[in-house]
């Protein structure tokens, strides 16, 4: 054996050597690392749900806080998004009733910020969009906000033109809506004649 094959062997040697404490070290550290999490198990446990439970609370309280500010600056929001959703969206429930049978969206959200102020809509209760004529499309001059009571009852009579003009003028007199369509005469008839009547 000649110098330099002697010179490369004891490089062999010192990177086994090196290579095998590596590898023991990091057994140790693996088999130190087990035991401590084997030790502590339980209280680990409890620190990462706490902590879990910790973060999802602040995140709650920052996005209730978030979307609260949203809502009083927005409040006409969801009601433009339904909208939007019944008329655009194929997959929506209500699609079939609205988008399929041609009606359009055409309400731009200063439109909706308008009609708002226009129709007092904070001051009714559950207000809800509502078209004036229900063949027509979601535009300026066909919408506006009525309280969810008045929209409701009116949807079954909406192509009789008596209960229509009855559902009307209940909402601008805020009267109670007809349940009938006796009744809607009869209010058209007292208010035709001067006499606002209340129709329980």
């Amino acid at each position: 054996m000649d110098m330099e094959e002697y010179e490369a062997l004891k490089k062999r040697v010192a990177v086994a050597r090196a290579t095998a404490w590596r590898i023991s070290n990091l057994d140790r550290a693996k088999a130190t690392a087990k035991a401590y999490y084997l030790a502590n198990r339980d209280a680990l446990r409890e620190k990462a749900i706490a902590h879990r439970i910790a973060n999802r609370e602040a995140y709650r309280t920052r996005d209730s806080k978030t979307q609260k500010a949203w809502r009083e600056k927005y409040p006409w929001y969801s009601n433009w998004q339904s909208a939007r959703s019944r008329c655009v969206r194929p997959k929506d429930v209500s699609y079939r009733f609205y988008g399929a049978k041609g009606v359009k969206f055409l309400l731009s959200k200063a439109d909706m910020a308008f009609m708002w102020a226009r129709d007092k809509a904070t001051s009714q209760v559950q207000p809800s969009l509502d078209r004036i004529d229900s063949a027509g499309n979601y535009e300026l001059s066909n919408c506006r906000f009525i309280p969810k009571q008045y929209n409701c009852a009116r949807a079954p009579f909406e192509k009789k033109a008596t209960m229509r003009r009855a559902f009307n003028l209940a909402f601008k007199l805020h009267l109670q809506p007809p349940k009938n369509k006796a009744e809607a005469e009869k209010m058209i008839m007292l208010h035709t004649k001067g006499v606002r009547v209340c129709v329980v």
